[in-house]
């Protein structure tokens, strides 16, 4: 008896559907986050949820859904071939390439958003109150064992789709895929606020130059771990 045949491309129910695995929550969540922001007069939020209990919270939630995901895929017969998660000698220069070319880019259009946009950016009064600031004066006091992982999690879970999936699709498909990825990235980081999530989004589009050359997704899922820790461009560090 033959192996039903494996599919390595998807259409746009499967990338819907997807999207939805992936994202959904989060950025039903994300969205009534900036709601919030926008009704308590806030640029950031102040409290990042950077705290152990978040983030075992945040791993549970990230491995039920890849399991959801793992199992739509499987039901689809989605050849996992498709994805290159191969890490050879040059995953961490390319990873370094990546993390110096989205950090420039990042604190270049931050200077420029603060120019134009200054009340997208926290006033002094909602710094004091930030729970990096009220906890310690140490900007990274939130680096433990738990968040790296978590942070390591959340590069795979995400990149997984954003660099990966969502370009799983015919190749006339692919300048709609990178739309969607960088906007499923922005909406998902709104919880940030509109500088944040607007930053963010550089991030992918500097991400998607990237991928235009390279298909495998190492690189991306470690340099995006390497800013859920240490922030996003400098400026990120004026926040905390």
């Amino acid at each position: 008896m033959t192996e039903p045949c494996k599919n390595n491309t998807f259409n746009a129910t499967d990338i819907l559907i997807l999207s939805l695995i992936f994202f959904g929550y989060a950025t039903f969540n994300s969205i009534a986050g900036y709601l919030q922001l926008q009704q308590a007069g806030m640029a950031a939020p102040t409290d990042w949820g950077l705290d152990a209990a978040s983030s075992y919270s945040s791993i549970v939630l990230e491995l039920v859904e890849l399991l959801a995901a793992w199992i739509y895929l499987r039901w689809r017969r989605f050849d996992f071939k498709a994805l290159d998660f191969s890490v050879t000698r040059y995953t961490l220069p390319l990873t370094v390439l990546l993390i110096v070319c989205a950090g420039a880019v990042a604190d270049a259009y931050q200077y420029l958003h603060w120019w134009i946009w200054p009340h997208h950016y926290p006033e002094a009064s909602e710094l004091a109150n930030n729970s990096f600031s009220t906890a310690s004066n140490n900007p990274f006091a939130h680096i433990t064992p738990l968040f790296v992982f978590f942070a390591l999690l959340n590069g795979f879970y995400e990149e997984l789709f954003l660099m990966g999936l969502i370009f799983a699709v015919r190749p006339k498909l692919v300048p709609h895929a990178a739309a969607l990825s960088i906007g499923v990235r922005f909406i998902f980081h709104l919880y940030q606020g509109l500088a944040g999530a607007a930053t963010v989004t550089t991030l992918g589009i500097v991400f998607i130059l990237f991928r235009r050359k390279t298909s495998v997704l190492a690189p991306f899922m470690l340099a995006h771990a390497f800013f859920d820790v240490f922030g996003l461009g400098s400026a990120y560090l004026q926040w905390w």
